[in-house]
């Protein structure tokens, strides 16, 4: 695995609405220590880990040792991202000249105080977005030496903001602006009738954020997934060029993995505790151990192989919708997140958006794409995939 995402406490000062592990913080959990976080990364750096991302929670309020933690990672040869509401710069100055710190990855879900403090809470619009301003002005971050990224939530608290989000970005001189629609899971089921919103709304929302990069010839990166059907729509509608060869949302446990709060490997994050709290991992695992174990026992154990096996065979693609009338269902690897976590079928969003939306645009879209579509009979748990309005 490249890029490993280590879940290092379930405590935060904030109860957003839509959070996937929000449920974890209301009863804490212990977190890891000290000496359990320097095991598990030298154990990553073993395993080929190139990357790690620190997830909370709230890791810079909550964890007193990141400065330890980012020294043994730069001396194994890691690099590190830590996710943050950063609601408090205080919390992180010790930490910015540490080597090891690579990245931030900052939350800010919506272009205004209305629409942010909706999600996550009374004045933390104003707080982040000084923050990150204040942190844009760092000599490392001048230097290129440590990069800002904005990670956007849309939801219907927000989408109709879509168009200033990436002008919000521009102006904040970030690096990297990643974008994705809301899942209810975790906290969002308490609040799924705020958070979810039209697909066609959201079609509308990714084509303005997508414009609006290239408007702006492409100043910042922006990480909204593009798979094939999408690609083609854009392309049709404005005149792009997105490529539609084979695109990969999950790119399987060679690029990427997690580890829980209880220190199990695991090659996704939907199979943990925190993300799943029904059915996934309640203590730790021998196999997958890595405070106990090694990584190379997790990486041969049962569940990464059969998480392997399944994404190699595209055996989650029949239970995808609209990818399984999809032309593209052969190249594009789609989040199996919400199969692997037990359900029994999952749409892909912004496909979805395109399959039930996209004629209204680019006459015949779905039947270009969705060639094994059949319009007269019914889709089976249609209901399971109606437009949340």
């Amino acid at each position: 695995m490249k890029s490993v995402t280590i879940y290092t406490t379930s405590e935060c000062n904030l109860r957003c609405k839509h959070c996937a592990v929000g449920l974890d913080q209301y009863k804490p959990r212990g977190p890891q220590s000290t000496e359990e976080m320097l095991k598990i990364i030298t154990e990553l750096s073993k395993g080929g880990a190139e990357f790690v991302t620190i997830l909370g929670g709230e890791a810079t309020i909550y964890r007193n040792d990141l400065d330890i933690i980012l020294t043994k990672a730069h001396e194994v040869g890691i690099k590190v991202t830590i996710n943050t509401n950063l609601t408090s710069y205080e919390a992180i100055e010790p930490i910015l000249d540490n080597p090891g710190l690579n990245s931030f990855v900052i939350s800010l879900d919506g272009a205004t105080a209305k629409s942010h403090d909706l999600m996550r809470g009374k004045g933390t619009f104003k707080k982040t977005v000084a923050n990150i301003k204040t942190l844009s002005r760092h000599p490392r971050v001048v230097n290129g030496n440590l990069f800002l990224e904005i990670a956007h939530v849309i939801s219907g608290y927000n989408f109709h903001e879509a168009s200033k989000i990436y002008s919000l970005a521009l102006e904040l001189k970030v690096d990297y602006l990643a974008v994705k629609n809301v899942k209810v899971i975790g906290r969002a089921e308490k609040f799924q009738s705020k958070l979810l919103f039209g697909s066609e709304e959201l079609l509308k929302a990714y084509c303005k954020i997508i414009v609006g990069w290239m408007l702006s010839d492409k100043k910042i990166d922006l990480g909204l997934f593009v798979p094939p059907a999408f690609a083609v729509y854009l392309n049709k509608r404005f005149d792009l060029n997105f490529p539609t060869s084979e695109r990969a949302a999950c790119a399987g446990a060679s690029h990427f993995s997690y580890v829980d709060l209880y220190g199990n490997h695991i090659p996704c994050p939907s199979m943990a505790f925190e993300e799943d709290m029904k059915g996934g991992l309640k203590k730790s695992d021998a196999s997958l151990n890595l405070i106990t174990g090694d990584v190379a026992k997790s990486l041969e154990s049962p569940v990464f192989e059969n998480f392997e096996n399944n994404r190699i065979n595209r055996s989650h693609t029949s239970k995808l919708y609209p990818c399984k009338f999809c032309r593209f269902n052969t190249q594009c690897r789609q989040c199996v997140a919400g199969i692997v976590s037990g359900q029994d079928e999952d749409k892909v969003d912004i496909c979805a958006a395109v399959f039930e939306h996209g004629n209204k645009t680019v006459p015949n879209i779905r039947e270009e794409i969705w060639t094994s579509y059949d319009d007269s009979k019914s889709l089976k748990n249609k209901k399971t995939f109606a437009t949340n309005r």
